[in-house]
């Protein structure tokens, strides 16, 4: 797979089981469709990956690019100088940390790596949302107008925030939020359509369906509402402690969150309850904003 060539195009999955860490522990992908087409948005070389992002299967990391295929033949020098400039360019980086002086102990690695494990199973595990702007990990919730320029795309200058904002964490809007937020984007918005993006590629790439990094998404108050019924829905089926109906990547994250709640000592239902607490609470604040807020054209939902 070409990861750097950010055309939007047709790709072929060819496996969805795979040695991610090379310790002989396989992950399943068990959302990809062996042989199915899907369509390819955005690719991006990270620390853990080549990874490509699917129209159809939107999620904040991707799938790594080795589970696809190009439908037609591509450059490979291409693809290889660029896969050089992107080693030389991390070289470079902890080149830099160790002229820099910047150096770590492998006990001071372990205490780190530590901490963070004991700040991962220490975060409250009740979902809720922030009454302001949480400067960390958090999705961004907000009224805004926008300003559609003849002819020309939606960039950050376009938008003005209206000021009544709240913010989910990451961990708790991924697993609880995403399907209903990256299904029930309307495409057929010009401001979604008209949408850019420099992440990746710095000459622009429109943003296809929901957009991860930074980025506007925008919903008609209309869409707020029926995803707001969608929510109590899946309130009373979470209250009567059934997980019935949910898809296999949602079935797959809410399950991890349950199993982090179970690390606090709080029990399968009483996490489902919880849960649908959060539902409910949310549906009454996102529409109060768009009471208070009747002269804001969309809300955004925004994620770090």
């Amino acid at each position: 797979m070409n990861v750097f060539d950010q055309t939007v195009r047709q790709i072929r999955c060819i496996e969805k089981k795979h040695d991610y860490l090379g310790n002989g522990m396989i992950f399943t992908e068990n959302e990809l469709e062996v042989g199915r087409l899907y369509t390819f948005i955005h690719g991006s070389a990270e620390s853990y990956g080549n990874m490509v992002h699917l129209k159809e299967l939107p999620n904040r990391c991707g799938y790594q690019s080795y589970l696809f295929e190009e439908l037609d033949p591509y450059d490979e020098d291409v693809l290889i100088s660029k896969q050089r400039e992107w080693l030389g360019h991390m070289l470079e980086e902890g080149l830099q940390s160790i002229r820099e002086g910047r150096t770590i102990s492998e006990e001071e690695l372990d205490e780190h790596f530590r901490e963070k494990k004991e700040e991962l199973f220490s975060r409250d595990v009740v979902p809720s949302y922030i009454e302001e702007h949480d400067p960390g990990a958090s999705y961004w919730i907000m009224p805004v107008r926008v300003r559609l320029r003849d002819g020309s795309r939606v960039e950050n200058i376009d938008v003005e925030e209206l000021g009544d904002e709240i913010s989910i964490l990451q961990h708790y809007f991924d697993p609880y939020l995403t399907d209903f937020f990256t299904e029930n984007i309307d495409m057929d918005l010009e401001v979604n359509k008209r949408r850019i993006s420099y992440d990746f590629c710095d000459e622009g790439r429109p943003v296809i369906g929901f957009g991860w990094y930074l980025e506007y998404n925008f919903y008609a108050y209309d869409d707020i509402k029926k995803i707001l019924e969608m929510m109590k829905a899946r309130a009373e089926l979470f209250k009567a402690h059934s997980l019935d109906g949910l898809k296999p990547r949602t079935l797959k994250d809410v399950k991890f969150a349950l199993a982090r709640a179970a690390e606090k000592g709080i029990g399968h239902n009483d996490a489902l309850e919880n849960a649908a607490a959060f539902y409910e609470s949310l549906c009454t604040r996102l529409q109060k904003m768009m009471d208070d807020n009747p002269d804001g054209e969309y809300i955004s939902v925004m994620g770090p």
